[in-house]
């Protein structure tokens, strides 16, 4: 179903040093937006919770913009309970919702395989490898961290840390990026040896959500719920000289940002709507 109700306005245009220019605009009328995943760097696909992200409603579903047509989709996939992160590869798109992972055919719009994770208890971020095809997911609640392949979809655990709080992830191999909500850092895993490591102190930052890397610099995403729920920020991390920038705040409840070609998506979580930022 087309929306053609929705507000594409003109947000803001921002500078923070040469390495960090954005003209900003915001598509409103979302339903508590988690996700918005950049695909083919045309397609974004936003995942709205709609109520409570861990009741099984079946009133959640994912919606679909179009860049360069600026046409809405407002629900693409439906049926969903409290969908969060998402990914894609190839025709593939993966959907996290409680505690399974929907995959889509993307070409057909169909749901092709639901992979039921029974132990899981809040199924957060997902993020694919596209070399191994290995599948990587977050559950906030329980620490852990787990995989699968496409060859066969049979899920394992990665790792089970307490306190990890794993919510953000993103594969860049050998690495895995995870972003912690409760204990304020960047955790780095080594996929071939296990060994994790924090990449700031504990606490650094107060309630992490989203993450992605670009060229060397990570992004991602804070809440800010130590000193203010709607002061949520946005930090660009330089892995080369160990920089840190702060590129956007006054946002409410930044949760899994994307960053492709010279496109940046925030979805505010707590504002119903996605700031689709272009690189200046």
């Amino acid at each position: 179903m087309i929306k053609n109700i929705f507000s594409l306005i003109l947000f803001f245009s921002i500078s923070f040093g040469q390495s960090f220019k954005f003209s900003c605009y915001k598509l409103t009328n979302f339903k508590t937006p988690e996700s918005a995943h950049i695909y083919q760097n045309r397609y974004i696909f936003i995942s709205n919770v709609n109520g409570n992200p861990i009741a099984k409603d079946k009133n959640g579903f994912i919606s679909l913009f179009d860049l360069y047509t600026n046409k809405f989709y407002f629900q693409v996939y439906t049926s969903l309970n409290g969908p969060k992160g998402i990914t894609s590869l190839g025709d593939y798109l993966f959907v996290t919702d409680i505690d399974s992972v929907k995959v889509y055919s993307i070409s057909k719009k169909i749901l092709i395989k639901n992979i039921e994770i029974k132990e899981a208890k809040f199924l957060n971020d997902i993020t694919v490898d596209p070399y191994t095809q290995i599948v990587y997911v977050s559950d906030t609640q329980k620490d852990t961290i787990y995989y699968f392949s496409l060859k066969d979809f049979q899920v394992h655990t990665l790792i089970k840390y307490k306190g990890l709080s794993p919510n953000g992830l993103f594969i860049s191999s050998p690495y895995l990026f995870i972003a912690s909500w409760k204990e304020g850092t960047i955790y780095i895993l080594n996929l071939k040896n296990l060994i994790l490591r924090p990449l700031f102190p504990k606490y650094t930052f107060s309630n992490l959500d989203g993450i992605t890397l670009k060229n060397n610099i990570l992004y991602f995403s804070d809440w800010n719920i130590r000193e203010n729920i709607n002061n949520g920020k946005l930090y660009a991390f330089d892995l080369r000289n160990k920089k840190l920038t702060l590129i956007f705040d006054h946002l409410k409840g930044p949760a899994d940002i994307d960053y492709s070609g010279k496109v940046l998506t925030i979805p505010e979580f707590l504002n119903n709507d996605v700031l689709i930022c272009f690189e200046k």
